[in-house]
């Protein structure tokens, strides 16, 4: 379990990349997964590799060196959120580095009349491996009553480790019926899609 929260902790946001081709097999590794999720999910992600005309500079932000990005096409966002959740930490394991990508890249060019466009992914090969996100007040988060239930502790770490836009973390953990759950706790842009990596990764550790 501690193996699992340091490879969750292990993987930051990266915004400059270097011009480092992806290799054929990884390339197929990743289309295999995206592929199956779509089949087994119903969601229309889908991947584009070597298209450095996807990503721009806007509001003193960018995506520098950038060739490749995955669109989570998707009806529900927290779905969308939830599986795109696992694309991103299987880019991790194969040693790839990303960042969620919300106005920093060309959403115009990818749009499509049947399915909604919930967010993107931007990934590749980085200049470096980021840096740790800052976490919320865990007493903030966190809410329960009576005894503590075994995997809580390891749950919280998981889900503090998620990504969300612009880490605003608007999420809680509390206890019911000695059963871990997440909670969304307010709206705003890209907060459904986010909600739903904080439930990947709280599952995740629940499971191992």
């Amino acid at each position: 379990m501690e193996d699992l929260i340091k490879f969750l902790e292990s993987r930051h946001s990266v915004r400059k990349y270097l011009d480092k081709a992806i290799e054929d097999d990884k390339k197929q590794i990743i289309t295999d997964l995206i592929e199956k999720i779509n089949q087994e999910h119903g969601t229309k992600f889908a991947v584009f590799f070597d298209k450095l005309e996807a990503f721009k500079s806007i509001l003193g932000h960018s995506i520098k060196g950038c060739k490749n990005i995955i669109i989570f096409y998707h009806t529900d966002a927290n779905e969308a959120g939830y599986y795109s959740a696992e694309v991103l930490l299987k880019l991790h394991e194969l040693g790839l580095n990303s960042c969620y990508v919300g106005l920093t890249y060309k959403k115009k060019i990818f749009l499509r009349d049947d399915v909604d466009i919930q967010c993107a992914l931007a990934f590749g090969y980085g200049a470096n491996q980021g840096q740790p996100h800052t976490n919320h007040n865990i007493n903030k988060l966190l809410t329960y009553e009576g005894d503590k239930p075994e995997k809580l502790d390891i749950v919280v770490k998981a889900a503090l480790s998620a990504p969300t836009a612009m880490n605003r973390q608007r999420f809680k953990i509390v206890v019911e019926n000695n059963e871990i759950v997440p909670i969304l706790t307010s709206k705003g842009p890209f907060a459904e899609f986010d909600f739903g990596i904080i439930r990947y990764y709280v599952d995740l550790a629940k499971k191992n």
